[in-house]
């Protein structure tokens, strides 16, 4: 279980504890970058960049291959501090499973399997902390596997999946995924210069169903251009990802 998903403890706590168990180097950034630790592990970290105390907006960021290493936590904080400055909303770095090591290692599902029923836990532990919020899921490449198994077989409280340069999800179609509620959209982003493209033929890709193909049901975003690491400072892609809070806000 999370640690915040416990009852009575506060999150400065949690931070505390979390914080001092990170080795001398990430604890450094994560001060810089005056993030909050929601887990730490002896590798990774779960960290939340913006408000921890009511969150209107929050998004998940759910990684992929060779993410969470302790030498690529500044651009992955870098990232989270953008997109917070950019859409208003507290953003979550989830590393809380062992993403593959490498490309090849990608190509397996089972990493994506192992981790689905923790993305679970941390999107229901942080619902019950934050009850008000909008959610986002923003899973990207290899953790778009990791999402939608979740959404699978799990469920995921979220108001939105967005499934952004992916080499396969889990599902044949939208309806297979358990989200927060008939309301919930799924959105799926490719750029066309992507080289995650070449994982694609027609409905289907390496690690299962190609999102953006017709056949799954996901709304597709287009006007996205840049490679696989480019789309969370795309102009067209914040600018949605923007917009569709403030739409969805409107609907409550």
């Amino acid at each position: 279980m999370p640690l915040i998903a416990r009852h009575g403890v506060e999150l400065g706590q949690i931070h505390r504890t979390n914080l001092a168990a990170l080795d001398p180097a990430r604890r450094e950034l994560v001060e810089a970058a005056g993030a909050t630790v929601l887990e730490a592990g002896p590798v990774s970290a779960t960290l939340a960049v913006g408000d921890v105390v009511d969150p209107a907006r929050v998004i998940t960021m759910v990684a992929g291959v060779s993410t969470g290493r302790p030498e690529g936590l500044g651009g992955e904080l870098a990232r989270a501090q953008f997109l917070a400055e950019r859409t208003g909303a507290t953003v979550i770095l989830w590393q809380g499973y062992d993403p593959p090591p490498n490309v090849v290692n990608g190509l397996d599902a089972g990493p994506a399997r192992r981790g689905a029923d923790d993305l679970s836990a941390f999107q229901l532990a942080l619902t019950d902390r934050f009850p008000n919020a909008h959610r986002v899921v923003l899973a990207h490449s290899y953790g778009t596997r990791v999402a939608t198994e979740a959404a699978v077989h799990h469920g995921l409280l979220t108001d939105q999946l967005w499934l952004v340069g992916s080499a396969g999800v889990a599902g044949s179609h939208v309806s297979d995924l358990q989200l927060a509620g008939p309301d919930s959209r799924v959105v799926a982003v490719d750029s066309p210069d992507d080289p995650i493209l070449w994982t694609r033929s027609g409905p289907q890709a390496v690690l299962g169903a190609s999102p953006t193909d017709p056949a799954y049901g996901a709304r597709v975003l287009p006007g996205v251009t840049g490679g696989h690491s480019a789309y969370f400072t795309d102009e067209a892609f914040v600018s949605d990802l923007t917009q569709s809070f403030e739409f969805q806000e409107e609907q409550r």
